[in-house]
């Protein structure tokens, strides 16, 4: 009887250990708060600080030779780039993304660099997808910046995407 127990024990004990392991912690947020990855307007992003996308699978660098980068991560301490605005070697001070929805690196002249509108102005030129329907401008409220789960770099307006960096990973 006492074997017979015994094994009964330990067989629940695997079970809720199991369980336990299987259940995912809750995500919990501020009421209108932005889920990770994800930035409002007006957002500077630091240099050398990496800003991850909600699953950890991908992140966001402003990286100290001027660049901004996404990367896909690849493995522990791993990682791939995958998208970048071509800017190393340029003195760039700082990357906003501003109240009016456009990303931009500026130098320390204060003199744009890089931009989201410029770069979709010029996709748009070349025939690629429009992000820009109501003309060529972003919005001046609203604006989201998002590193998404599939490892594109998203601006939405009013939900509506207005420009992507192109690096939609099937998962």
């Amino acid at each position: 009887m006492k074997t017979k127990n015994g094994i009964l024990i330990l067989l629940l004990l695997i079970s809720v250990n199991t369980i336990a392991q299987q259940t995912t912690r809750p995500t919990i947020r501020v009421p209108n708060s932005l889920p990770r990855g994800s930035f409002a307007g007006g957002t500077t992003f630091n240099k050398d600080q990496k800003y991850y996308s909600e699953d950890n699978r991908y992140f966001l660098q402003m990286q100290s030779d001027g660049n901004l980068v996404v990367y896909k991560v690849t493995g522990p301490n791993k990682f791939k780039a995958i998208w970048y605005t071509h800017t190393n070697g340029k003195a760039i001070q700082k990357c906003i993304f501003q109240n009016d929805g456009n990303l931009v690196l500026y130098d320390y002249n204060g003199k744009a660099q890089w931009d989201a509108w410029t770069d979709q102005k010029n996709k748009d030129n070349a025939g690629l997808k429009k992000f820009l329907p109501r003309g060529d401008k972003f919005y001046a409220s609203g604006n989201i910046l998002t590193l998404q789960t599939d490892g594109n770099l998203v601006i939405y307006a009013g939900g509506i995407a207005r420009w992507n960096a192109g690096t939609y990973e099937k998962n």
